[in-house]
């Protein structure tokens, strides 16, 4: 049976592609690696001496797949974690970038447990919500009062005493 017959065969079956070359490559290894004595026994000392080239350039071309794909999955992983260290960074650089009157909102929410309720109307409610600082928790209460709740990243970010005290400070200077 040529490798063309086995490639046929397989095609329809529809596998996909990383589990075609996990099984060639444990195939190439076993045939390049097992012991003699086994290898005698299941009668492919021929088949090993007549293929070794063509195993050799399976093995290979199997390993170097795994290898792009496995740093691949690594990059895309580092690229993500400095993605969201980014956004963090931008998001914080909005936050502290707030008018008095839109932190006096957000420390309301905070003393309150990081929950409260804002009017679905009010251009603070949106802007919050579109900077992703505030999100809807239930729509719960009036018609145009709905529960918000602060995100995690701006509770972690108020928790620390320097930040929440700026905070205060830059709210009452503007009442004042």
């Amino acid at each position: 049976m040529g490798w063309n017959k086995i490639i046929e065969s397989i095609t329809p079956l529809k596998i996909p592609a990383e589990i075609v070359i996990s099984m060639a490559l444990l195939v190439a290894l076993f045939l390049s690696f097992a012991p003699e004595n086994i290898l005698v026994q299941l009668k492919l000392i021929d088949f090993i001496q007549e293929n070794q080239f063509a195993i050799s350039m399976y093995m290979l071309i199997a390993i170097a797949y795994w290898i792009v794909i496995i740093s691949s999955l690594f990059f895309k992983c580092i690229k993500q974690k400095i993605n969201i260290r980014n956004h963090m960074k931008v998001q914080i650089k909005l936050l502290k970038n707030l008018k008095p009157n839109v932190k006096k909102v957000i420390l309301r929410l905070y003393k309150n447990d990081g929950t409260g309720f804002l009017d679905i109307q009010n251009p603070t409610t949106g802007y919050l919500t579109a900077c992703d600082m505030i999100a809807k928790a239930t729509p719960v209460g009036r018609i145009n009062s709905f529960g918000y709740f602060l995100q995690p990243w701006v509770v972690e970010f108020l928790d620390n005493e320097q930040n929440y005290n700026k905070f205060v400070e830059e709210v009452e200077e503007n009442e004042i």
